[in-house]
């Protein structure tokens, strides 16, 4: 178990804290990822798809307790690799409007009562077993969220009802989801940072990371699928 950090406190605003704050996970499956935690010299946060790190000296105070049995998280930061491509905050925040626009144009979204659980949140799962005898359970409904959340959405063009999709920001290409990608730009317009930093990308579905100020992050890139809503983003030479 992580013993808790002291470090200097200071009734300003702690803006690092709050940075952290955007990046934990949220899975009760994953405990260990849903506090941020230690490592070294270093305080880290990641929700196991976008992870920030910076030096935990940087930190006022420590309002957190600290995730027991964290992953190994500063052996997946890769090294610089590439000469450091500039983005400016400002250009990214106008290209995440601009996506939400465009998924606006393209589909109507209106949440709903749940087709499958009705709005109760249990659906009743059938098993019947070797001798011939029907057991019946209710679980939670793997659909929608505590009988809320569902939403059907409808192409607006051809009128097509779909299950999902996702909104993705492009860099050549490689896609970001906008929800993740967004935190970064959060971290930046929090911290006062004009330009994110791109120092390090393999190949399209290699972790990339970025800089901002003080902070490194990495982030997972995905595949895009067919009725995902896609925005471009360019570098500050572009």
């Amino acid at each position: 178990m992580q013993e808790l950090e002291t470090v200097k406190s200071n009734d300003t605003t702690d803006v690092y804290s709050e940075v952290l704050k955007m990046f934990v996970g949220t899975d009760n499956f994953r405990p260990n990822i849903k506090q941020p935690f230690f490592s070294e010299d270093y305080v880290i946060a990641t929700d196991a798809m976008v992870l920030i790190c910076f030096k935990k000296e940087l930190l006022k105070n420590v309002d957190f307790t600290p995730a027991e049995n964290p992953p190994n998280a500063l052996s997946i930061i890769p090294e610089d690799n590439i000469e450091p491509i500039v983005f400016e905050t400002t250009a990214l925040r106008e290209a995440i409007k601009s996506l939400k626009e465009k998924t606006g144009k393209t589909y109507n979204i209106e949440e709903s009562e749940c087709p499958d659980c009705h709005g109760i949140n249990f659906v009743t799962y059938k098993f019947k077993d070797s001798f011939g005898n029907q057991h019946l359970y209710d679980l939670e409904c793997p659909v929608c969220e505590d009988g809320e959340g569902f939403f059907k959405i409808k192409n607006i063009e051809t009128g097509e009802t779909i299950e999902s999709f996702r909104e993705l920001l492009r860099f050549n290409e490689t896609y970001f989801e906008v929800d993740k990608f967004e935190s970064i730009v959060k971290a930046a317009e929090l911290l006062s940072i004009n330009q994110i930093v791109l120092t390090s990308r393999k190949y399209e579905l290699s972790k990339h990371k970025f800089t901002l100020g003080e902070c490194t992050v990495c982030i997972a890139p995905v595949r895009p699928l067919k009725e995902d809503i896609i925005e471009n983003i360019n570098p500050e030479s572009e």
